[in-house]
């Protein structure tokens, strides 16, 4: 029989299957488009697409319908699929009780198989991929809360949390926005009336918005924490003990679900009433005075605002200068005289890298105009400790590098990555010299703990938590910077710790950036630090996000080992890690070799990744706990070390292996020969096999 046509030669919201249809899928990348919405059939914002393991995952082309909404919502077809002759992959369904079956991709992004009944001669839905419609692409907006409703027309009923109102009442798919305008993220707004607060809303909880989880803590201490982190906008406090602070990029949540287990706080401005009325005490006291004193008032506030348009810090002369930058907005411009005091004319240096040399400085609380100025520190005269780096460099580098990395990290904020503050820039003997000013990290660098300049080796507590730190922050980078930001060079040294130690990114603004309608970049010149870099950037000249995956990878296999190698050869510390996976147990002996401290590391075989099936029950010895985190983090380093990049993980779904949200199966060996990459087959080559670990102890080289 030959087909004239079938519903997958053209992008529709519907495909058709038949006991007699082989559909090939395996050349088509997008399978599904859904409609506009009920009543049009225009294109809509959802599609369907597979992958080369015949996956189908969920996009959305609008930011409410984010693709991390269906992370989790992968669908195997592996029980409809046959291979043909010539190896092409095909779609067929088993008729044999029912007609024909339609597969559709609704307005609204749910997913449902129907079967023609010829017996009444209408479609009958047999399944659909998501019940509860809550889950399809956050109905209710930014800020809604969403409750399943099964037996209504639309499915849902939607709310606002306290504090807030629709932004359009007649509807509620549009989401909530706050009663109260403001611009702060912490604390009070200067000079004004309104205060920070933590109201409740029971059983509601923000799905795919966590920046950060703690466990054991009361839901007074949980409101304390969401309240001095600036990025975070609601807290969620679980009934077992678990508080999950929310936030993202964007400046508002998503996916706002009715939960039984579970507490939100929302982080709301108020207004105080007694600061109220002490203000209109004050405003009549104000007014009585400038009558009285108008002529008085009048001439020295004319002569302060011609000193301050010509001399202050956003008059002409600073305009001028940062209009040089092309820089608008809520970044600080330091005069160069300001950096001088600042620093004690340069005399302390922390630091020096590829980029410039970093000194140690400290300015007043009171000109640092940013979102994320610590909550102690408003309305209060102190010393603020910060790091300024002045960049090397001729005058066109640079140029070029200040204004990327100023627009770079003007705009990204997160708790696992470091903080600019301000910028400057000033003529010096005929040339430019530039500043950049940041947040100071009291531990400095991870990597001077490896290297052993800080003392003994860091307790695996502490490391493991760095681990997880910084796998946020570059997660961050690849997952919710619009457009993405490659980094380029992740190393210990750019790994930079506070002082409670934990982990944010540094030395990532003048990364790569490309736009999402394309996938790879196209490299001029090779970035990073030797014994970092992946093979990529030798043997191709299209590059992603995965180049900073591998760099992650030798970063992890340091933690782990907790201290760094004294070789550029990635061999010995990756065949320490494979020996360890296959034996499925850590040897410490390799450890113990250049360790400073003896009463830590003893040589000695610790207990196997199968030994303990819970790392997070509190019943599990510490030496055993700690063994299965190590093992499970080689297992993710491993991975990150892949050859080929499209078998190494994304960065977000490295974070859930780390953290124990997801599990680590056992990983290929990295296609390695004396410690250079070999080539890996394309994917059109059906004839190359995976090489797995066995039960002997196989060696990288």
């Amino acid at each position: 029989m030959s087909i004239a046509w079938q519903s997958i030669d053209d992008l529709h919201d519907t495909l058709l299957l038949s006991s007699f249809s082989k559909t090939l899928v395996s050349n088509k990348f997008t399978l599904l488009r859904s409609r506009k919405n009920q009543s049009s059939f225009a294109l809509g914002r959802f599609f369907l697409q597979t992958d080369t393991y015949l996956n189908m995952y969920f996009h959305a082309s609008d930011i409410f319908q984010h693709d991390f909404i269906y992370q989790y919502g992968a669908i195997s077809l592996s029980n409809g699929l046959q291979m043909s002759r010539d190896g092409l992959v095909q779609l067929q369904i088993n008729a044999s009780s029912f007609g024909p079956g339609r597969l559709t991709l609704d307005y609204d992004g749910n997913l449902k198989m129907s079967m023609w009944e010829s017996d009444i001669s209408s479609w009958t839905e047999v399944g659909k991929l998501i019940g509860n419609g809550c889950k399809l692409g956050s109905p209710c907006g930014p800020f809604g809360i969403c409750r399943a409703l099964p037996n209504s027309s639309t499915g849902v009923s939607c709310s606002c949390p306290p504090g807030y109102q629709p932004r359009i009442k007649e509807d509620m798919s549009q989401g909530c926005e706050s009663l109260i305008s403001y611009n702060a993220s912490c604390a009070v707004q200067n000079g004004s009336t309104y205060i920070t607060n933590m109201v409740a809303m029971e059983e509601a909880d923000y799905f795919y918005n966590d920046i950060d989880s703690v466990r054991d803590v009361d839901t007074v201490a949980c409101k304390h924490l969401c309240l001095q982190e600036c990025t975070c906008m609601a807290a969620s406090y679980r009934n077992d003990g678990v508080c999950f602070l929310k936030g993202n990029s964007y400046g508002y949540l998503l996916n706002g679900l009715h939960s039984m287990s579970n507490t939100l706080y929302m982080k709301v401005v108020e207004l105080d009433s007694g600061d109220q009325d002490s203000h209109d005490h004050r405003r009549r006291v104000i007014g009585l005075a400038v009558s009285v004193s108008f002529l008085f008032v009048s001439i020295i506030a004319l002569g302060s605002a011609v000193w301050w348009w010509r001399r202050g810090p956003n008059g002409i002369w600073a305009r001028k200068r940062r209009s040089s930058y092309g820089m608008d907005g809520p970044l600080k411009y330091f005069e160069y005289e300001e950096l001088c005091v600042a620093t004690k004319n340069f005399s302390e240096q922390l630091g020096e890298g590829g980029y410039g040399v970093v000194y140690k400085g400290s300015v007043s609380s009171s000109v640092l105009d940013n979102n994320c100025t610590e909550p102690a520190l408003v309305g209060r005269e102190v010393k603020v400790p910060v790091a300024v780096k002045m960049l090397k460099g001729g005058i066109a580098g640079d140029e070029k590098d200040l204004k990327m990395e100023l627009k770079t990290l003007g705009i990204v904020h997160h708790v696992n990555l470091v903080s600019l503050l301000g910028y400057s820039g000033t003529k010096r003997r005929r040339a430019r010299q530039n500043f950049l000013v940041y947040e100071f990290m009291e531990n400095g660098s991870l990597d001077d703990f490896l290297r052993g300049y800080r003392g003994d080796i860091l307790p695996w507590s502490i490391r493991y938590t760095i681990a997880l730190d910084a796998a946020r922050g570059i997660a961050y980078l690849h997952h919710e910077c619009n457009p993405p930001i490659m980094h380029c060079d992740i190393k210990p040294q750019n790994i930079l710790l506070d002082g409670h130690f934990r982990a944010k990114v540094a030395d990532f603004g003048l990364a790569r950036r490309f736009h999402l309608d394309s996938k790879h970049i196209v490299k001029t010149t090779i970035r990073g630090t030797r014994g970092y870099i992946a093979p990529e950037w030798l043997t191709s000249r299209e590059l992603d996000v995965k180049v900073d995956v591998f760099s992650f990878g030798m970063l992890l296999l340091e933690v782990v080992r907790g201290f760094k190698r004294t070789e550029d050869s990635i061999t010995p510390l990756l065949d320490w890690a494979i020996s360890s996976v296959t034996e499925g147990a850590v040897i410490d002996h390799h450890l113990h070799e250049e360790s400073r401290n003896d009463d830590l590391y003893q040589p000695q075989i610790l207990a196997t990744d199968t030994t303990v099936s819970n790392v997070h029950d509190s019943h599990v010895p510490e030496h055993l706990r700690e063994s299965t985190q190590k093992l499970r983090l080689l297992k993710v380093a491993i991975w990150c070390l892949q050859q080929n990049p499209q078998r190494r993980p994304g960065m977000r779904h490295v974070v859930e292996q780390i953290s124990g949200m997801s599990a680590v199966e056992d990983p290929p060996l990295p296609d390695l020969v004396f410690g250079y990459p070999v080539p890996y087959p394309s994917p059109s080559d059906s004839s190359s096999s995976t090489k797995m670990y066995t039960h002997s102890v196989v060696s990288a080289r």
